[in-house]
């Protein structure tokens, strides 16, 4: 199992900085041509969730912490220390909440090195009805896993 956690979390930081940068790229050379500020849909069920500008979140979740950028740094390599090693016990216990905590462990690794190497984490998604809100796939994935390990603690 311990070979899946780690292409799991790999896998998940590598999508996510990819697509970061594709979307920052995108969005560059539009600035450039003078073209359309919107992408298309991402998903049908008429634009649910939709691909917008690029906007750098200096804080955590809906900006909580961001004049406090030492104190987030340190809380969050503190949650990764420790989240590593809930996920080290669990793969030598052969836990199936593992995969869960990778899930979530991946998201936040791609957010921690984008926070590391631009100072914010870049968000780039939209979910239609919600106004304001604008998250990015690791945000997707920390949910994600974390919705799985709920369900699997209560199921």
């Amino acid at each position: 199992m311990g070979i899946w956690v780690v292409l799991i979390i790999l896998s998940e930081a590598f999508i996510d900085l990819y697509v970061k940068n594709r979307v920052k790229k995108h969005y560059e050379r539009l600035e450039e041509t003078g073209g359309e500020k919107n992408l298309p849909p991402v998903l049908s069920h008429k634009g649910f969730i939709r691909v917008t500008r690029p906007y750098k979140n200096p804080g955590a979740i809906l900006g909580f912490l961001k004049k406090k950028k030492v104190l987030l740094n340190v809380l969050t390599v503190l949650v990764m220390l420790l989240a590593l090693a809930a996920i080290v016990f669990f793969t030598i216990e052969k836990d199936d909440a593992v995969i869960p905590l990778a899930i979530m462990y991946g998201g936040g690794l791609a957010n921690f090195i984008d926070r590391m190497r631009h100072g914010a984490v870049t968000d780039f998604l939209v979910i239609k009805p919600v106004k304001n809100v604008v998250f990015n796939l690791a945000d997707l994935f920390i949910f994600i896993g974390a919705l799985i390990a709920i369900a699997d603690m209560i199921l």
